[in-house]
């Protein structure tokens, strides 16, 4: 499955350092995104790296002056993101 963002029409997809970006008009590969239903409710969102599937997490990213968060493939035993999702109406 692939998510594209509205306002540049550019996929959400990860570079090779695992970073979540929005940057790209293809959908392959690293762009590749598979939502996960967790039985608390929410959905953990998968990537493909290579041949297997691994969770989206947070990183911190410090710099001297301030910490960014950042979406990153994590491994397994990270903590994940956990994603709901709401149903927008196209305005076509």
């Amino acid at each position: 499955m692939g998510f594209k963002d509205p306002a540049s029409a550019q996929y959400l997809g990860y570079h090779e350092h695992g970073l979540l970006f929005a940057k790209v008009h293809h959908h392959r590969n690293n762009e590749c995104i598979c939502p996960r239903m967790r039985p608390e409710g929410g959905c953990v969102l998968l990537v493909r790296q290579g041949d297997y599937l691994r969770p989206l997490g947070v990183c911190a990213n410090e710099s001297k002056n301030s910490t960014k968060q950042k979406v990153k493939i994590v491994d397994w035993h990270s903590e994940g993101i956990v994603w709901d999702f709401i149903e927008v109406q196209s305005q076509d």
